[in-house]
């Protein structure tokens, strides 16, 4: 674990430890940080004109709970424009 005792330099997999008993730091750095760095170097190298959806995509592409369908851009339904805020 991060910062515990000088016998253990690595973090547990989320298996061995229950993700609560985590700090905010540990739990990303075991969760989501892999992906998601390797997500936004394919951001940087892609530049798409939507990056946030881009980014969404390769998320859900790469999750291990991903039980998202996807459907091909010409069957989609378009989502409402953003609300302006005046």
């Amino acid at each position: 674990m991060l910062g515990g005792d000088e016998g253990s330099a690595t973090v547990a997999p989320p298996s061995e430890e229950p993700m609560r008993l985590l700090s905010v730091p540990e739990y990303l750095e075991s969760t989501v940080m892999a992906v998601l760095t390797e997500g936004l170097e394919d951001l940087c190298r892609q530049r798409p004109a939507n990056p946030v959806d881009h980014l969404a995509l390769f998320l859900l592409r790469r999750s291990k709970s991903n039980t998202v369908t996807e459907v091909p851009a010409k069957d989609a339904i378009p989502a409402e424009p953003p609300k302006k805020y005046e």
